[in-house]
Order: structure tokens, then C-alpha cells, then sequence
């Protein structure tokens, strides 16, 4: 099924070389860093995080520290993290 632009969830990929986004379409992984932000930013623990998106927290977990997960498992990580808009900016 084709989308116009515009129409469904926006994955914010990131360009080679850039620290920008959640998720890396070349190594097939997120962005750890950015993934931590986001959940923190809208008000959830990691924990409470895999509970909303019903992924285990190990999945969670490995997603933050860079490595790649299955399909299903992104999608359910973009579809959860679209389901809150971020309360506040995470600095670090």
C-alpha cells in the first residue's frame, strides 16, 4: 500500500555520519541515544515503556544500546512512542 506524504507514522532515519533521528536504515538499528530521549520524553521508565508497547524490556534494552531487533519489534517501538507527544526536552 502506497502513502502520500503526509500520511502515516514519519520515521525520522538519519543520514551517515549524523547523531540526528531514532533510527539508522543503513545498520538496520535505532539510534540509542535518541530512543532513550524520546521514551524519557514522554514520561515513561524504560520498564513502563515495554509494558505500553508489550515488547519485553530486554528487547527495549538492546534497541538503546544500538542492536538491531526484529521488525515487529520496531514497528511497536514507532507505534508507541507516536501514541504519547513528548511532555519535555531530556538533556543529557
Amino acid at each position: 500500500m502506497a502513502m502520500a506524504a503526509g500520511d502515516g507514522p514519519q520515521i525520522d532515519t538519519i543520514e551517515e555520519g549524523s547523531a540526528r533521528g531514532l533510527w539508522d536504515a543503513t545498520s538496520g538499528a535505532f539510534v540509542g541515544a535518541n530512543l532513550r530521549r524520546s521514551i524519557l520524553a514522554r514520561g515513561w521508565t524504560v520498564p513502563d515503556f515495554a509494558r505500553a508497547s508489550r515488547i519485553d524490556p530486554g528487547s527495549v534494552y538492546a534497541a538503546i544500546h544500538g542492536r538491531r531487533v526484529r521488525d515487529t519489534t520496531a514497528i511497536r517501538i514507532f507505534e508507541t512512542l507516536e501514541r504519547r507527544s513528548p511532555m519535555t526536552v531530556v538533556w543529557e
